[in-house]
């Protein structure tokens, strides 16, 4: 009788951290708003405080497309604050700015939008697949009507009918 073989252990891949991760992206933030506040102090205080969703959202990095939901959320909050970024660019004072409860409203209501878009983006897909398969199977159905009317009923072999006799089918 043969020995059973013996099934060797394939070692467990270990979760290592990616070179670009969290940390890489949080020394450049912090690094870059460093570079803003030698400018303008108060810019750095509007982009620092007004992506705060952004932030939260590239630290957790929980799933397979974290970087592509931080792209979304991030960028459609960058898109509430540049406004108020600018306007302190035109010397008025930050508090007349950041000061403001509708300022704080769009910025953070800018994240929502990014946070909606993830939320509604799957499903629009999915009904813009499924409209396009259904018009791709009516499409196909005339064709087969087609060739059924030019060939006649014999070219019209389904896998659930039996083939007729001295018919192949492939």
């Amino acid at each position: 009788m043969a020995k059973p073989r013996k099934i060797k252990k394939q070692p467990k891949k270990t979760k290592g951290k990616k070179p670009g991760g969290a940390n890489a992206t949080g020394v450049f933030i912090i690094l870059t708003l460093i570079a803003i506040s030698v400018f303008s102090r108060g810019s750095a205080l509007a982009l620092a405080t007004g992506l705060l969703p952004t932030y939260v959202l590239l630290l957790q990095r929980k799933s397979l497309y974290s970087s592509l939901q931080t792209q979304v959320v991030g960028f459609s909050n960058l898109a509430g604050v540049l406004p108020f970024v600018v306007s302190l660019w035109d010397n008025q004072p930050v508090m007349e700015v950041l000061g403001q409860p509708v300022a704080w409203v769009i910025m953070y209501g800018a994240a929502g939008a990014g946070y909606l878009l993830l939320y509604i983006g799957p499903m629009m897909a999915a009904a813009g697949l499924q409209i396009t398969a259904t018009e791709r199977s009516k499409k196909l159905l005339k064709m087969r009507q087609k060739y059924i009317e030019e060939w006649g009923p014999e070219v019209a072999v389904t896998t659930e009918q039996p083939a007729p006799s001295g018919s192949k089918v492939l």
